[in-house]
């Protein structure tokens, strides 16, 4: 799991920087989601205040963003699964109409 930290509160950054650091990257493009204060518009971002509630503890931290890493995994396989069986469906109804036309 790799974390970009950015927020407008200069204490909360800080305190996030320091519970975080072995998951902090400072590039943006490589980090699979945002931690901030608010939105952060070009990636999916784990919100203070609204994903987890003030006061928190490290553990709570966390384990918090683990869940939401893993929810966030399993909304992607589950977007990959549905792409795949749109396109086995496809590919199924070529061949009927194949196999159909074969037979006329």
């Amino acid at each position: 799991m790799r974390l970009f930290i950015k927020c407008k509160s200069p204490l909360l950054q800080k305190t996030l920087d320091l519970y975080l650091k072995e998951f902090k990257t400072l590039n943006l493009s490589i980090a699979d989601f945002c931690v901030s204060d608010t939105k952060i518009r070009k990636k999916r971002t784990f919100i203070i205040g609204k994903d987890i509630s003030h006061p928190f503890i490290k553990d709570e931290l966390i384990k918090t963003l683990k869940e939401f890493y893993e929810q966030d995994k399993y909304i992607e396989i589950k977007e990959d699964l549905t792409k795949t069986i749109k396109e086995l469906k496809k590919e199924q109804s070529k061949k009927i109409y194949t196999l159909a036309k074969r037979l006329r």
